[in-house]
């Protein structure tokens, strides 16, 4: 996953989020820093070559937080086009579950099919044309087959409610995921094999994982659950705040 993440980021508007991807466009942005990767970058090869460790990583999230990105007033409004198709993707798994129809898309076609298959076909819907279509539809179906099993066959009957809100915070771990992978750039060099990528990856993954799930559940208990897009888009903004929060503190 690492090495070959997908990044089109800095086409257009300011470096630190371009205008197709802010999540709240007019909104004046500060300037980037033209060393602002720096930092992290030394942080986070200097974490592939240790060979991991949480205390390593999250030194490095902390740089990533603060200073590659921005800060957590400025970081993550670079998920705008996640936060777009996040609410598009629990819509649409909702009114599935329900049995209603979604334009563009025949659920019952995909009934007992391959989950991929059914993956795939949804992500294309709700993700769009944009320059992190590659990120943002890759991580929905990664959310999709990990929570509905990968080797299973697609049944609206395992869209519970648990499970959609499995998906969504599946679907936003991958996501920022995905961003650290493709911000650390050059960094991945000091891996040094693909055994310790892939060993990184999953503690980034997973330590990723463990602060969404927590935003959200924190959220849940405060206002329920609800699939309906804005609802959802909301749920999300909030967790990478919190998240940004979170790994911005490591870096005290």
């Amino acid at each position: 996953m690492g090495t070959s993440a997908s990044s089109k980021g800095n086409r257009g508007g300011n470096p630190l989020v371009p205008e197709w991807a802010d999540d709240q466009p007019g909104v004046p942005l500060p300037p980037a820093d033209p060393q602002r990767y720096r930092s992290f970058r030394s942080s986070f090869g200097s974490y592939l070559a240790g060979g991991g460790g949480k205390a390593n990583l999250e030194r490095s999230l902390g740089k990533f937080a603060r200073k590659a990105t921005g800060g957590v007033k400025v970081g993550p409004r670079r998920l705008g086009r996640v936060v777009s198709a996040g609410g598009s993707l629990v819509s649409a798994l909702n009114d599935i579950a329900q049995g209603r129809d979604i334009a563009g898309l025949d659920a019952s076609r995909y009934v007992g099919q391959p989950i991929d298959t059914f993956s795939q076909a949804l992500s294309e819907l709700v993700t769009g044309d944009h320059p992190d279509s590659d990120w943002v539809n890759a991580a929905i179906q990664e959310a999709i087959e990990v929570v509905l099993d990968f080797e299973g066959a697609f049944d609206p009957e395992n869209l519970t409610d648990d499970n959609i809100f499995s998906i969504l915070s599946e679907f936003v771990s991958q996501s920022i995921f995905q961003l650290i992978v493709s911000e650390a750039g050059n960094s991945w060099k000091y891996s040094g094999d693909i055994e310790n990528t892939i060993k990184c990856e999953g503690e980034i993954l997973d330590l990723t994982r463990e602060h969404v799930e927590q935003s959200l559940s924190d959220q849940v208990t405060e206002k329920g659950r609800n699939f309906e897009a804005g609802a959802v888009q909301d749920f999300i903004r909030t967790a990478a705040k919190d998240v940004w929060q979170e790994w911005e503190s490591y870096d005290d």
